[in-house]
């Protein structure tokens, strides 16, 4: 039987810190919570495989992500946000700011079938928020990495799962929402000013309305 919502949290880190809430949402709705594993690899497997095997109505990605420091985007460290928009950054050719994606390139990501329309770097999933998120492989080590990442996409913050669980549901034609509690600033390896805990609590307020959304 199809269940309403399936949940991915990339690690037992994240769903740890807001267990006693994910077990309250199990207990009043057709939901199921799984692990999509850490980074877009693992996440693009475990996603497929987990679709394929709950046949959900709905897929919603929930974890942590790291803000990038823009006027625009003006995200608060431990709240969390709604993305309507996933890009993938480091599929191409080059570094740095002598990247080249594959759209430059003249590459979808897929080319697309007789069933499904191809897919480029960006994914719109098709709901009301306005954020942007950029999954990358690897998170910003410095503040100058982070910038150079928001001026090229104009991402409002950073994640390593999103586009990949994203292009999973699209090939299945299954929504997706990604709600992602902003833990730090991207850049900002010291953890003495990262809000994890807070910005789960604040994914886990924002899981609740999302699941008594009609999927």
């Amino acid at each position: 039987m199809p269940t309403d919502h399936l949940i991915l949290i990339p690690t037992a880190f994240e769903s740890d810190l807001i267990a006693p809430q994910l077990s309250g949402y199990l207990e009043k709705t057709n939901a199921v919570i799984t692990h999509c594993g850490f980074g877009p690899v693992a996440a693009a497997a475990i996603t497929t495989e987990a679709i394929t095997t709950h046949q959900p109505r709905r897929v919603i990605l929930l974890g942590i992500a790291g803000a990038y420091l823009s006027p625009q985007s003006n995200l608060t460290v431990g709240q969390a946000y709604r993305f309507g928009t996933v890009t993938v950054d480091g599929i191409g050719v080059g570094a740095g700011s002598e990247f080249q994606s594959a759209n430059d390139l003249g590459w979808p990501q897929f080319a697309g079938d007789q069933h499904r329309p191809a897919i480029n770097d960006t994914i719109e999933l098709g709901t009301d928020a306005s954020f942007q998120l950029l999954t990358v492989c690897a998170a910003s080590a410095t503040p100058a990495q982070a910038q150079l990442r928001q001026q090229r996409y104009g991402a409002a913050a950073e994640d390593m799962e999103g586009f990949a669980v994203a292009m999973a549901c699209r090939l299945r034609d299954v929504p997706l929402t990604i709600i992602r509690g902003i833990s730090n600033v991207a850049g900002d390896r010291d953890k003495a000013n990262w809000r994890i805990k807070e910005a789960l609590n604040s994914a886990a307020i924002e899981l609740g309305a999302a699941l008594e959304e009609k999927p």
